[in-house]
């Protein structure tokens, strides 16, 4: 099964220790790949794999190698809960640190058994984000402006940022 078949009918949490053992593994998948320059840019529970106490990460259908010349990727990937803002804010200007960005999101899904952020479209998935970890300063989106971006201004009610607590 995958991790998300696990968690989803849950009702009762999932013993730390156990949760540890999974992301080791999964980040120990994550480093393998970035070792070897492929980025896997769909990470999400239903691309882990479950057998016991052991996972799997699984789907290299939108894997792509990183390094070379080109910097632009394809503006879609990623299931949008788990896609990083750089996704989200550009037109294909990210790297392999969406893969950790995913990892993130899932752990926290994995440990509280609902989603950290189930946007509805990408503008939400925005706000939602801005909401639990704070707007970020003009100078961190200023840094977007110089990518090929979205139609959409950076323009976003600033929020001071929730926390995960």
């Amino acid at each position: 099964m995958n991790i998300y078949e696990y968690f989803k009918d849950r009702e009762t949490y999932i013993p730390e220790v156990r949760v540890k053992k999974y992301m080791f593994q999964l980040l120990q998948a994550l480093d393998c790949m970035h070792k070897n320059r492929i980025f896997h840019r769909d990470i999400k529970p239903e691309n882990i794999l479950l057998k016991g106490d052991d996972i799997k990460l699984a789907d290299f259908g939108s894997c792509k190698g990183f390094g070379g010349r080109d910097k632009l990727h394809t503006e879609y990937v990623s299931t949008r809960w788990y896609r990083s803002p750089e996704c989200l804010l550009t037109k294909g200007s990210y790297d392999y640190k969406m893969d950790i960005w995913g990892v993130g999101c899932v752990f926290y899904e994995i440990l509280s058994l609902q989603p950290l952020f189930p946007g509805k479209n990408e503008i939400d998935q925005v706000h939602l984000i801005h909401k639990i970890l704070g707007t970020p300063s003009m100078r961190i989106f200023q840094r977007f402006k110089k990518t090929p971006n979205k139609e959409f201004e950076f323009k976003f009610k600033a929020f001071k940022g929730t926390g995960l607590r």
